[in-house]
């Protein structure tokens, strides 16, 4: 494009980048995500689970109080653990991490329930997810589909992060 309209563009196309920017700048030295992961599930499983472990970097508790992602019809904060000799699962509404310290989600504990994939996703597509805390702040991920945990596998890639 040219003249005024071209102008207009490129303006606007500055303004978001630079909103882009300050939202990343805001969002960081906050929280730190590390080893993202989903369980692959037969074809027409109606949940999923996710894995990550969150590490807060500030001097004050974090709570997260929500998460979407655009392929589930909702994403659940949920805890499994063994009561009486039975295994349950709840809902948490909320997860908190400690300042300094790291919340791991991982199979047989905390972790998110992905419910209602909108397509079957199999090892090596990944999942867009956005957490949100109670002060209003959102951080992306991409969590890749793996059969397995990371680490469990020859060729495996455990060591990657996302903020």
């Amino acid at each position: 494009m040219n003249g005024e309209n071209g102008m207009s563009l490129k303006s606007l196309l500055s303004g978001l980048s630079l909103g882009l920017a300050a939202a990343v700048a805001w969002a960081g030295g906050v929280l730190e995500i590390e080893h993202p992961w989903v369980r692959e599930s037969p074809p027409n499983a109606s949940m999923m689970a996710g894995y990550l472990t969150l590490v807060n970097e500030t001097d004050r508790p974090l709570v997260l109080v929500g998460a979407s992602s655009p392929q589930f019809e909702r994403v659940e904060f949920h805890r499994s653990r063994v009561e009486g000799g039975m295994a349950r699962m709840t809902r948490e509404r909320e997860l908190v991490v400690a300042p300094g310290k790291a919340l791991r989600l991982a199979p047989g504990g905390r972790h998110l329930m992905l419910v209602k994939p909108k397509r079957a996703l199999r090892a090596g597509d990944r999942v867009e997810l956005t957490l949100r805390d109670a002060e209003g702040r959102s951080w992306q991920v991409v969590l890749p589909v793996r059969r397995q945990a990371p680490g469990m596998g020859a060729g495996h890639d455990d060591h990657g992060h996302a903020h």
